[in-house]
């Protein structure tokens, strides 16, 4: 747990050194540029959780027999974003 937390906190340390860098490689208008690194700010605070997170649901407690708290919690995360899903979709094509 600990090499994965350390290791997603390498990472995103590295995309956030090498954020602008990186955006500067697509040909965009310049509020698109400071939109693209914003978000990948965004991206780099909220992944050392995200992996934490997967290694504790996808591996400590599986292996550990909480096999039913980590389908119940992987079954409601899959479901709640089905529902986003189609909702976008819906409002998407919803004819005004």
């Amino acid at each position: 747990m600990r090499y994965g937390l350390g290791g997603s906190l390498l990472l995103s340390a590295l995309l956030l050194l090498a954020g602008n860098a990186y955006v500067k490689i697509y040909q965009v208008e310049a509020p698109v540029r400071v939109l693209a690194y914003q978000i990948l700010i965004v991206f780099a605070i909220i992944s050392p959780i995200k992996v934490q997170n997967m290694i504790l649901g996808g591996g400590i407690l599986r292996s550990g027999g909480k096999t039913k708290y980590v389908m119940v919690v992987d079954g409601e995360h899959w479901s709640s974003g089905r529902r986003e899903n189609i909702k976008n979709t819906y409002n998407k094509y919803k004819k005004y």
